[in-house]
Order: C-alpha cells, then structure tokens, then sequence
C-alpha cells in the first residue's frame, strides 16, 4: 500500500481487513472485533473505514442485517470482480 493521502492507522486497517477477505475480497469482520484487534474505539474503526472509503480503497454494502466489506483491488494487474452479484456469509 503506497497511498500517501492514508493515515496509518488506516493503512493497518486495510491490513487487518486483508486478513478477513476472501478470495473475491469480500469480508464481514464486527467492528467491535476490528476495534480490539487494532486497539481503538470503535468509532475510530469507523472513522478509519470512512477515510479508506474516501481514498476508494473499500466499498461498505449493506446486506440485512450485515455490513459487507469489498475490498477494491490495488494492484495495476489485479483481475476485476463483479461486486454486483449477491453475497453470502
């Protein structure tokens, strides 16, 4: 991750969330569960997903009752994943 418009705390974010993802780049993880393996607030958490979905690094989709991540590919080469399609837990 070279963005340099990303605060750290946003940068371990992202590697934190990369741990969570499948291979579509899809994950679920709790905030609460984000916030005390980071050893932040959870409305730190919050902050730092906005800022990562600001820098168009992240997508937050609501399915029911669950919050979806979608993580967007960073590499120049990355293959393309339609997100568009219905996701299942």
């Amino acid at each position: 991750m070279t963005n340099t418009s990303l605060s750290a705390e946003a940068k371990a974010l992202y590697a934190l969330l990369s741990c969570y993802c499948n291979v579509e780049r899809v994950c679920f993880p709790s905030t609460t569960t984000l916030a005390k393996l980071l050893g932040k607030s959870v409305a730190t958490v919050y902050r730092l997903l906005a800022e990562l979905e600001r820098n168009d690094i992240l997508v937050k989709v609501r399915q029911g009752q669950k919050r979806i991540i979608l993580m967007k590919d960073q590499s120049k080469a990355g293959r393309q994943i339609d997100h568009s399609k219905k996701m299942t837990p």
